[in-house]
């Protein structure tokens, strides 16, 4: 398993990966629609209406700062003391923000908008962190994901930036171009090739094409066998037993199957794989060595209950772990990413949970330090627990 000091596991647990809103989107050469807030935080303006804020640039980002505050903290100090103000806008939880803010030493303005109507007002079409910036005469400028700063600073010459779109396309879960250049006509074939790209060293960029599955197609670019593996049968590494002798290169998987029965081509794709490499994969009652999770305390400063409607957004590396909407099930499952074995909740602890914390430890010690500020106790056991047995028939695949 990758040792998560060298990646950061980003989760983000939607009902759809769009966000449709009722509003058209605004664009470029558009009034902007009045500004809401059921709170303000920080160093916010006396005024916050368009024509109070008049005269300078304005930037608006929708975000959720589960997610972090430290990027765009850096960005509104590339231009303080001129004439640009940056509006911060989070639906999300108000604990979590409240542990950003702190940590972060962040004091410019924040809109909390608990039912997110300026992103419906302003018709942001996506769920990750859509920026839409204001000229100083009061009409909107463009959108962006990156290059805010230099559209900021071209604004700021009183020039017409050229790296903003006009609006914020949806965002939709594609093929790599290759992929789809690539992808074979429809067929029960699975086709299985070394990866035409493979990755350097250990550590995967989170921008590298994700598996996908859907509609008779699977594709999986550059991928691991372990992480094929886990995906196909729906299970996370540390329930899975693989051999030494498994195969370590990437590889490129594509599928494109005339079925609409899910279960079936998954089957038929979990079949190829273990053909292709000499596979046997099956369920097996196995002793582990494991951890249980229990309760130790009642409440802990560093978690609180989620407000009803909250989404479960979470991040975790080896040293943090923060999200909204989680059940203690979920937490109990980020830990495993840490401990690199199977975690068992045994608090009993029911509800939503939104929760911030962060250790100065690494690695197992890192774990039962966060765990104890959350309230919990890791405990190391060893017992029976159904377990993905991956056994190699042959060790080397053609």
């Amino acid at each position: 398993m990758f040792r998560l000091f060298m990646k950061l596991a980003i989760h983000i647990v939607l009902l759809a990966g769009v966000v449709t809103f009722a509003a058209p989107p605004k664009r470029a050469g558009d009034l902007p629609p009045a500004l809401v807030w059921n709170k303000l935080k920080g160093e916010c303006s006396a005024s916050l209406d368009w024509a109070s804020l008049r005269g300078k640039v304005v930037v608006m980002a929708f975000r959720d700062l589960s997610l972090g505050i430290a990027d765009w903290k850096s960005l509104t100090e590339k231009f303080q003391g001129q004439s640009v103000i940056f509006l911060l806008v989070s639906s999300g939880s108000e604990f979590l923000l409240d542990q950003e803010v702190e940590q972060d030493s962040y004091s410019g303005c924040i809109l909390v908008d608990e039912k997110n109507a300026n992103a419906r007002n302003f018709g942001a079409q996506v769920y990750q962190d859509p920026t839409v910036v204001v000229d100083e005469r009061g009409f909107i400028a463009g959108w962006a994901v990156d290059g805010v700063d230099a559209a900021v600073a071209t604004l700021l010459k009183h020039e017409v930036p050229a790296d903003l779109s006009e609006t914020l396309a949806p965002l939709k879960p594609q093929l790599s171009e290759r992929d789809a250049q690539t992808r074979p006509a429809p067929s029960l074939a699975v086709h299985i090739s070394l990866a035409a790209k493979p990755v350097s060293g250990l550590i995967t960029s989170i921008d590298e094409p994700a598996m996908t599955f859907g509609d008779g197609l699977f594709v999986a670019t550059n991928q691991s066998l372990r992480s094929i593996i886990c995906f196909l049968w729906e299970t996370p590494t540390t329930h899975v037993s693989f051999p030494d002798s498994l195969d370590d290169r990437t590889y490129d998987v594509v599928a494109n199957m005339p079925l609409n029965d899910a279960v079936l081509v998954r089957t038929l794709v979990q079949e190829a794989v273990e053909n292709r490499f000499g596979l046997r994969i099956e369920k097996e009652t196995r002793l582990i060595r494991a951890y249980a999770l229990t309760a130790i305390q009642d409440s802990s400063s560093h978690m609180q209950p989620s407000k009803e409607g909250s989404i479960r957004v979470s991040t975790v590396s080896e040293w943090s772990m923060r999200g909204t909407a989680a059940e203690i099930k979920d937490i109990a499952s980020e830990f495993e990413d840490i401990v690199e074995a199977p975690v068992i909740d045994q608090t009993g602890v029911k509800g939503k949970y939104d929760y911030f914390v962060s250790s100065k430890q690494q690695g197992t010690e890192a774990a039962l330090d966060m765990a104890d500020q959350l309230g919990l106790k890791l405990t190391k056991i060893e017992q029976p627990m159904e377990m993905l047995v991956v056994a190699a028939q042959q060790v080397n695949p053609k």
